[in-house]
């Protein structure tokens, strides 16, 4: 029996190609399939597919005489599978050689549709630069519909992940071809098709940072390819009855991904900028949405982003203005005026339930991450009482101020901590492999995901219960 289908898309990457696969068939699960599908790619990519082919008997290759993307390439993958379980790889990312079989095992014995783990990037020269979440940790369990409508605020990378084939051939969920950005519009309708997902908190999957990567390329046209990505999106939930159901989450998609991400990538990857598709895309939003801006997620979007929404409605000539001059216009407009007002309406908004959390941990020791982020500590302190005795993340390991990544078993303060509540998103990765190294009895909250009710408070009632006994 094949446990795992690996479906490794493959275009223009010869140099990258022999590290991928050799991670691949040194994997210690065994029964696996490793289907290299080469997407009509002009190098030398065909070749080194023959060479491990020649080698390996669990190696399937497929070569496509026209260019379909990498949605078109996995689609080719996906119909040939046999595995119980499909996974993606990108073909100049590589992995650890025991990700499918703590994937697989952790799949199997939580009767999840989707297992995900945590990854590393790493840069050209292999130096590693940073360990992240694909999904953060709260969204393993049983899903709700709280967590669905979490996905959908959430990066949508394909890779890195072991998906259930039934979820996939069941719900007829294939990615869009010849096109880029499609990642979600996979992503999303296996998120909204979700019973129960699991988690492996290790980073096994490799993600290679480089420069010539489809993100980081300049003036092609795949840039604005993700205003389809969104109508198909949208269609495909009209389509099989889900827009209603998930509207706001729907609409914020559509204002993030089709407006946003589109407003962006013209004044930042065209050196000849394509006034014309900020007028469009500004016209289809005031057309379709007139009142995006009372979207409930509306304020989950930066401020400077916001800003740059509200200049091109102006005229796209002013949000091009802005980008070029961001820092010292906001400088001069105020920076930390504005986003303060903008945290301390998001944390108002949202009192009630701070409270609520703070009353059902009962603890009085609290560590509140706020890493570069003074105006987001201020107005969260803001919201808390003097009774909650708080910690602060800093650059400095002081029993007041310290560093989560410095922190060490010896050090007198993690005897003092009970909860870290996470203000940051983009910091919980690391304060979360910090804890499990060094205590992991330590309650760690997202606090961004639980206001915004994606994650429940029962998800932490064990750990709650542990919590209380400890402080009685």
């Amino acid at each position: 029996m094949i446990k795992v289908s690996i479906i490794v898309p493959i275009y223009n990457v010869e140099k990258y190609l022999p590290k991928c696969i050799d991670s691949l068939v040194s994997q210690t699960l065994q029964e696996i399939e490793i289907i290299l599908v080469n997407d009509a790619s002009p190098d030398n990519s065909a070749a080194i597919m023959r060479e491990y082919v020649g080698k390996y008997s669990n190696i399937k290759c497929i070569y496509l005489s026209e260019n379909k993307c990498l949605g078109g390439a996995r689609n080719e993958g996906i119909k040939v599978a046999e595995g119980k379980y499909v996974s993606f790889v990108d073909s100049d990312d590589y992995v650890d050689i025991t990700m499918f079989d703590k994937m697989y095992q952790k799949a199997e014995e939580t009767s999840s549709e989707l297992t995900y783990c945590m990854f590393q990037r790493i840069d050209e020269a292999g130096k590693h630069l940073k360990n992240d979440f694909l999904y953060p940790p709260e969204f393993a369990g049983e899903i709700s519909e709280n967590k669905i409508r979490g996905y959908f605020h959430k990066p949508s990378y394909a890779w890195g992940k072991l998906f259930k084939r039934d979820i996939i051939m069941d719900n007829n969920i294939l990615f869009p071809e010849h096109l880029k950005y499609e990642d979600s519009f996979f992503m999303l309708q296996i998120a909204i098709n979700l019973t129960k997902a699991a988690m492996v908190p290790e980073a096994l999957y490799y993600y290679l940072q480089r420069k010539t990567s489809i993100l980081n390329s300049r003036n092609t046209e795949h840039h604005l390819e993700q205003i389809k990505v969104v109508d198909l999106f949208v269609d495909e939930m009209k389509k099989k009855g889900y827009y209603q159901k998930y509207k706001n989450e729907i609409e914020y998609y559509i204002i993030n991904r089709r407006y946003l991400k589109i407003l962006n990538n013209c004044v930042s990857k065209y050196d000849e900028i394509p006034i014309h598709v900020m007028k469009e895309t500004r016209d289809y939003i005031m057309r379709n949405f007139p009142s995006y801006q009372s979207n409930p997620y509306y304020l989950n979007i930066i401020g400077e982003d916001r800003i740059l929404m509200k200049m091109n409605r102006i005229s796209p000539k002013l949000a091009v203005l802005w980008n070029t001059h961001r820092k010292t216009i906001m400088k001069k407009l105020g920076k930390r005026k504005e986003s303060y007002i903008y945290y301390h309406k998001y944390y108002s908004k949202h009192k009630v339930k701070i409270y609520k959390l703070l009353d059902e941990l009962q603890s009085k020791n609290l560590v509140i991450d706020i890493k570069g982020a003074d105006l987001k500590k201020l107005a969260f302190l803001q919201s808390l009482d003097k009774k909650h005795n708080v910690y602060l993340i800093k650059n400095s390991t002081s029993d007041q101020q310290f560093n989560i990544g410095e922190i060490t078993q010896e050090d007198n303060i993690m005897n003092k901590i009970n909860v870290i509540i996470v203000v940051n998103p983009s910091f919980c990765c690391k304060i979360y492999e910090s804890v499990q190294r060094i205590n992991s009895s330590i309650l760690v909250v997202n606090l961004e995901d639980y206001l915004e009710g994606y994650i429940e408070l029962n998800y932490y009632d064990d750990e709650i219960k542990k919590l209380r006994n400890i402080i009685k």
